[in-house]
């Protein structure tokens, strides 16, 4: 399991998988075999923490990073869905509140709190981002 150069901040179990973060970069693993699947990277700030957010019958993979950056990942085709910015400072925290709010603790003292917005009364799929807004409450 050695892909990090530095300190692993997280760890999440997520189906079949094991999605760790640090440095600048999260790694994806197969849970029962130990074997690397991919290493998700374009982050330019330290990956601090991961969750899994479920709405309506999809579930994002949230990232939460030192420049202050939220991420949102499709754990189907391991692409950035969305980039939201709502802290002055790290992301070390979230939390999924249900009914498609989440929960953002910061190190700038700060707790955020983001809801989506479905356009078009459609889900959101791995391939229509536009689909998938963000409001910060």
């Amino acid at each position: 399991f050695k892909a990090h150069s530095g300190m692993v901040n997280s760890l999440l179990p997520f189906r079949n998988e094991i999605w760790s973060c640090a440095n600048q970069k999260i790694c994806v693993w197969n849970k029962e075999t130990g074997q690397f699947i991919r290493e998700i990277s374009g982050s330019d700030g330290r990956v601090m923490c991961l969750k899994p957010v479920s709405y309506r019958n999809a579930t994002y993979i949230w990232s939460g990073s030192r420049n202050e950056i939220i991420r949102i990942y499709s754990p189907n085709t391991y692409k950035c869905l969305k980039e939201v910015r709502g802290h002055e400072d790290d992301v070390r925290c979230m939390l999924d509140l249900g009914g498609g709010k989440i929960i953002s603790g910061s190190r700038d003292g700060t707790l955020a709190i983001w809801k989506f917005v479905l356009e078009l009364y459609e889900l959101p799929q791995d391939d229509e981002v536009d689909d998938l807004s963000l409001i910060h409450i």
